[in-house]
């Protein structure tokens, strides 16, 4: 089995989605702890995060019941970003239209096959 730290040396950027940044801001949160270590590892390896508009959109989204996490989070954004720690992907809407549409065809794609092996 590979050794975590020797695993992160093979990469220099991560994908950061809604469950990691909720799970990294929200204290409560099942994986708080596991978020946090992690992310903490990350980045004295000194690994570059991407995510998208659309996450960060979906974090605060998550996050708006608490006035403080969501500052919170937009202040760790913020200064992520200053630091060129975190690259943000503008993700439009049409770009997210075009992304359910594959999804959806993908999905149906597979509900088919499924259907057919059923039935033999």
């Amino acid at each position: 089995m590979a050794n975590p730290k020797e695993v992160l040396k093979m990469f220099d950027e991560c994908f950061v989605d809604t469950a990691c940044w909720v799970g990294l801001l929200n204290k409560d949160d099942e994986i708080h702890e596991l978020a946090d270590s992690k992310y903490r590892i990350m980045m004295k390896s000194g690994i570059h995060f991407v995510t998208t508009t659309a996450v960060l959109n979906e974090v605060a989204n998550s996050l708006s019941d608490s006035r403080e996490a969501t500052f919170i989070f937009g202040d760790c954004v913020y200064h992520l970003i200053l630091q060129h720690e975190i690259s943000a992907i503008k993700i439009t809407s049409n770009d997210h239209a075009k992304a359910t549409e594959i999804m959806f065809d993908e999905m149906w794609k597979i509900a088919k096959t499924k259907n057919s092996l059923r039935k033999s």
